[in-house]
């Protein structure tokens, strides 16, 4: 039986008709990556490998960013599977500040250039093999120049980590702010309309007599008080959430899917929902992916699917599908 490695990926739903905003979580996948030191290079290897020392070695990855806002992301977290350590000893995460144009099995050490200053380092013991480092590297993601990641040690370190050919990919985690955007500005005022046509003056009529003044007249009796209008709508009221989990099947050669339906009780209205993946670990599964959370005749529907066919351990991975339900006034 293979041995099973889950991260957890969490990625809520937007939901409908809910006043409070929420987050949404979205990978950001590898294009390329590979590790060189002096002499050697290579681009293919399901490793990355970081030594320190005089014979050091360099990795470096960079991201699939297409149409990514990366600029308005409000977190990013750079996912490492330790594979081994060899020796333990202090991680550094760069930036790279040159674009890595050629194929990844022919970049030379001199190619892979980064900053002098590193986003995070991490100091890495064997009580750290086989774990997911979660690296915070929201400042370098949101900067306009991003062009990927270097790994590198200034002390004793010699490690290998998963790369984008491993089991457990070296994803980067987004986190956007999921309900609506902020007010835009008032729009300008429109264009003075034109004043219309003046009228023809009329003849001047013949100056009346003064009238005598008449006398004072009585004051007027007080109107009734009008009738109280009709009570208006009271819209929604006793507001719950409904919930269930769905288990996926692990099944070897095919790409295991887990669905689910969470109806709403009986006289109440579905208003929203929701939905998110958890492993029993509480680790992020980057070849997980949430593929559908919407609103059906029957309740809230879900749909979560591997992204490549591996069983992996511990335990079960988890859908959960939420339904926001209320009474809602005719």
């Amino acid at each position: 039986m293979k041995q099973r490695k889950i991260i957890l990926a969490l990625i809520p739903a937007l939901c409908l008709g809910l006043a409070t905003a929420q987050s949404v979580t979205t990978p950001l996948f590898p294009h390329k990556d590979g590790e060189a030191d002096v002499s050697t290079m290579s681009g293919s290897q399901k490793d990355l490998e970081v030594v320190g020392g005089a014979k050091k070695v360099v990795s470096w990855i960079t991201y699939v960013t297409g149409e990514s806002d990366l600029a308005n992301c409000k977190k990013a977290v750079l996912n490492l599977y330790v594979n081994s350590l060899a020796v333990p000893g202090t991680l550094g995460v760069y930036a790279l500040t040159s674009a890595i144009t050629a194929p990844e099995n022919s970049v030379k050490f001199t190619e892979i250039k980064f900053g002098a200053t590193a986003a995070a380092k991490l100091s890495l013991t064997s009580a750290d093999i086989e774990k997911v480092l979660q690296v915070d590297v929201t400042t370098l993601v949101k900067d306009t120049a991003f062009k990927g990641f270097a790994l590198a040690s200034d002390d004793g370190l010699s490690a290998t980590f998963s790369s984008k050919e491993g089991a457990m990919k070296p994803l980067v985690m987004l986190t956007y702010a999921a309900v609506g955007g902020a007010t835009g500005p008032a729009g300008p005022a429109g264009p003075a309309g034109s004043n219309g046509l003046t009228g023809p003056v009329g003849p001047a009529g013949a100056t009346g007599p003064a009238g005598v003044a008449g006398p004072k007249g009585d004051s007027g009796v007080a109107g009734q008080k009008g009738a109280t209008g009709a009570t208006g709508a009271t819209g929604l009221s006793s507001i719950t959430v409904a919930n269930a989990s769905f288990t996926m099947a692990d099944n070897v050669g095919s790409m295991d899917l887990v669905s689910g339906t969470v109806p709403c009780p009986s006289g109440k209205t579905l208003v929203g929902g929701g939905a998110q993946i958890l492993a029993s670990n509480g680790a992020i599964p980057p070849w997980m992916a949430l593929v559908s959370s919407m609103p059906t005749s029957s309740g809230w529907y879900a749909l979560a699917r591997e992204m490549q066919d591996q069983i992996r351990t511990p335990g079960t991975v988890q859908l959960y599908v939420y339904a926001v339900c209320a009474i809602v006034a005719p």
